[in-house]
């Protein structure tokens, strides 16, 4: 699968037409934010600022590396999944 970069504008616009509740895979690493949305991976360089105001179910591995970070750059996440959590269960 192809990963295309895109300014932060361009990921928000794309998140703003995902339905409520759709799942939209998020990773970080060194800056960058990765999102796997419709069949989509997009790079974005600006972390979290282009996840507010998102209608979408955001998937993480594991909240410690990837949440962790996004929280403390202000990401208040509507609804998400936790995948390391579901051991849990």
């Amino acid at each position: 699968m192809h990963v295309t970069t895109v300014p932060p504008a361009a990921a928000r616009e794309r998140l703003a037409a995902v339905p409520a509740g759709t799942a939209v895979g998020v990773a970080v690493d060194r800056g960058l934010l990765g999102l796997a949305v419709g069949g989509e991976l997009l790079r974005v360089p600006g972390g979290a600022t282009v996840l507010p105001g998102t209608a979408a179910r955001l998937v993480w591995w594991t909240a410690a590396g990837t949440a962790t970070p996004l929280v403390a750059e202000g990401l208040r996440a509507r609804s998400c999944w936790d995948l390391g959590a579901v051991h849990r269960l």
